[in-house]
């Protein structure tokens, strides 16, 4: 086994929508996944802190947030783990193909917004997810029945880490989210 480390940004893969639409999307890196957790948490703060921030929320989040009450756990919970993928998704989604809004009209380009609406579709989801915590870099078998060479010199090579979903929060638990003063205060990133 050899762990093959890639410089710059890992390429995108396809991801089917459904319907032959596609989208290609790559893999998140740990700072991109930091950013996301930060992006969202900076948003939790301030739908915690008003029904103004709430109403909003919803247009990003979908309807199903209509009425939530933002400042009960699990909803806070499940908002977090909605507007994190969502900033993944937004910062890892390269281009699509086949996607068109109700009217029939073809959309290009792959904003917040219709991504935040493609999200909301539990298969589509579940598919994205998969693509943004997919392997950045490789682990390759070498099938020459020998260990790994240091230069990788095997000369057939194929991948062997399959792309597992997390089961971890991708953003802290709703006690751990901080006031809207503390998120405000904190403009750098670790």
């Amino acid at each position: 086994m050899a762990l093959i480390l890639h410089k710059g940004r890992p390429a995108a893969r396809a991801v089917p929508l459904g319907g032959g639409a596609i989208a290609y999307i790559r893999p998140a890196t740990s700072f991109e996944c930091d950013l996301a957790v930060t992006g969202a948490t900076k948003i939790l703060a301030g739908l915690t802190a008003g029904a103004e921030a709430a109403e909003a929320a919803v247009q990003l989040l979908g309807e199903e947030f209509m009425g939530a009450d933002f400042t009960q756990g699990p909803w806070i919970d499940v908002a977090a783990q909605r507007i994190a993928l969502l900033e993944l998704a937004t910062l890892c989604c390269a281009r699509w193909e086949g996607v068109c809004a109700e009217d029939g009209t073809a959309i290009e380009v792959p904003t917040r917004e219709w991504l935040a609406l493609v999200l909301r579709e539990p298969t589509i989801s579940v598919l994205i997810r998969a693509a943004v915590h997919a392997r950045v870099n490789e682990e390759r078998a070498e099938k020459n029945g020998s260990a790994a060479l240091p230069n990788g010199g095997a000369a057939a090579v194929e991948a062997s880490a399959p792309v597992v979903v997390p089961s971890v929060p991708l953003v802290p638990k709703a006690d751990a989210v901080p006031t809207a003063d503390a998120a405000q205060s904190s403009n750098t990133h670790p």
